[in-house]
């Protein structure tokens, strides 16, 4: 019983294994231990056979060309029968390539073999042929096997044909394949050196950011060694690779630079390309703006943008069409009037090119003092004023000067303090004043303008605002009297200054005599 269990088993595994697939690697080529043998009558010769690539594997077939000279069983070996000569072929089962062996029986054999030359002197790319005679000249096989002692001076082809490749000695060996006897030829190569150079362009205009590529050729075509240098004689001109490859870098019209191209070999030996900075027109001018409406004495700054940017004169002459409506500096800052409200078109030409130009549109408003004092203050509705702290304030007082923050910063509690975090809204509707305290909390009251105007520039006791019995404004100056009033001493639409006056009514801060005058500078938050 175990032993056809055992038999089912072993038939089990030898189906399977039948069943497999195997991945077959094909033979590419089949090569023989020996390419010819020299044998006399009846002289036996065993030849092996191998194939390609690894990992391939075949049954090899053995034959004979000529079996009445030569036979060859399946284990490649060789009897000879009869003179003369026969090819023993090996064919791969797998892919059918073939391997072949020549058999002379009874030759004729190689006893020596000569050359035509036996020295020879090129230059580099120089090309030669060497003969082989193999003796004696009846010798049966007569094939010569060639080769070089440095591949990278001479190389030499299966027929004799050498070329210079490179520059040096090297010897050149013909081997019989028949008795392995040798003949040799020493090959001088002279270096071939560089004569002179040429490039594909003498001179080149263009303007930066531009690239272009040069080429070098040198001369003679066979010259041994063929490299070149490129340098640039102002790299903040023009630069160039080592591929020839030139970047254009300068803005300044009609300024060069020389591009470079020595031979490697002979640093005497050069030619220059020359590159001449072109003058880039400006084609078109833009400003930020298009069109405003503004106020009389206000200030604004137009941008104007040059395209191309790479253009070489970027100058721009401003001007306006009616100087009595506005006027324009050349920084572009243009100017309201305060006499004659309009409009008016403020023009950026370009300086390079006076056919490129923009325009703005500039509609000037008419104001009243007490309508521009407002503006400044609220805006449009409101607007929130902050302790400037960059700043400070300045405080004189018995000729002493100290810092200190506006005295309605401080709450009613004593020893309490609104410090830097407080601010002022002044509200256009209803004439209102609120303050933010840090505590979350606001005290609010009114206010009212005297806009009486001394100086169009709206500096220096132009307007005061009186804020009597407004507690946000409460606390007492350094004589202990009370005092609400306090005089404008600079205003704009960012920045505002104060004076306080020493009493509330009478005081003249023009007069002599002592007392104290604060000064603060408030922000627009």
């Amino acid at each position: 019983m175990k032993k056809i269990i055992f038999y089912l088993m072993a038939a089990v595994i030898l189906f399977t294994a039948c069943n497999e697939e195997v991945e077959t690697v094909a033979v590419t080529a089949v090569t023989l231990s020996e390419s010819a043998v020299m044998l006399k009558l009846g002289e036996k010769a065993i030849v092996g056979a191998t194939v390609e690539p690894e990992g391939a594997t075949s049954d090899i077939v053995w034959s004979s060309s000529n079996p009445l000279i030569a036979t060859v069983d399946q284990r490649g070996g060789i009897i000879a029968v009869a003179q003369g000569k026969a090819t023993i072929i090996a064919t791969a089962v797998n892919g059918r390539k073939v391997g072949t062996c020549a058999v002379y029986v009874d030759p004729i054999r190689a006893t020596r073999v000569e050359l035509n030359k036996q020295a020879l002197y090129l230059l580099n790319g120089g090309k030669e042929t060497i003969a082989a005679t193999v003796f004696p000249e009846n010798a049966t096989n007569k094939t010569v096997l060639w080769s070089t002692s440095d591949a990278k001076v001479v190389t030499v082809s299966a027929t004799g044909a050498v070329e210079a490749v490179g520059w040096g000695n090297a010897t050149i060996t013909a081997t019989t394949q028949d008795g392995s006897f040798k003949a040799y030829c020493l090959v001088t190569v002279s270096k071939v050196t560089v004569a002179g150079i040429t490039i594909s362009l003498n001179k080149y205009n263009g303007f930066k950011g531009e690239t272009f590529t040069l080429k070098a050729t040198i001369l003679p075509d066979n010259a041994t060694f063929k490299g070149v240098v490129w340098s640039s004689s102002d790299e903040t001109i023009a630069t160039v690779t080592q591929s020839g490859v030139v970047t254009i870098h300068g803005e300044v019209f009609g300024k060069t630079a020389q591009i470079r191209a020595s031979a490697e070999d002979n640093p005497g030996v050069w030619v220059e390309c020359t590159v001449t900075i072109t003058k880039t027109d400006v084609a078109s001018v833009t400003l930020d703006v298009t069109s405003y409406t503004d106020y009389f004495g206000e200030k604004r700054t137009l941008q104007a943008t040059v395209k191309p940017d790479n253009a070489n004169f970027k100058g721009i002459i401003w001007s306006s069409n009616n100087e009595a409506i506005a006027t324009v500096d050349q920084n572009g800052v243009v100017t309201c009037g305060s006499v004659l409200a309009g409009t008016v078109i403020i023009r950026a030409t370009s300086e390079d090119n006076p056919a490129a130009f923009a325009e703005c549109t500039v509609e000037v408003l008419a104001e009243t003092a007490t309508e521009r004092l407002f503006r400044y203050f609220h805006g449009v509705e409101s607007k929130t004023w902050t302790w400037n702290e960059s700043y400070g304030a300045q405080c004189y007082g018995m000729g002493d000067v100290f810092q200190t923050r506006p005295n309605w910063w401080n709450p009613e509690i004593p020893g309490a303090t609104e410090r830097f975090g407080a601010s002022m809204t002044f509200t256009k509707a209803g004439m209102t004043l609120v303050k933010d305290k840090t505590d979350g909390s606001k005290e609010s009251g009114t206010f009212v303008f005297d806009p009486a105007a001394k100086d169009p520039n709206w500096r220096h006791s132009v307007a005061k605002f009186t804020t009597v019995d407004v507690t946000i404004l409460g606390g007492k100056d350094y004589d202990g009297i009370a005092t609400y009033e306090f005089q404008v001493t600079q205003l704009t639409a960012t920045n505002l200054a104060l004076v306080k006056l020493k009493e509330a009514a009478g005081w003249n801060p023009n007069a002599e005599g002592w007392g104290t005058a604060c000064v603060w500078a408030f922000r627009v938050k």
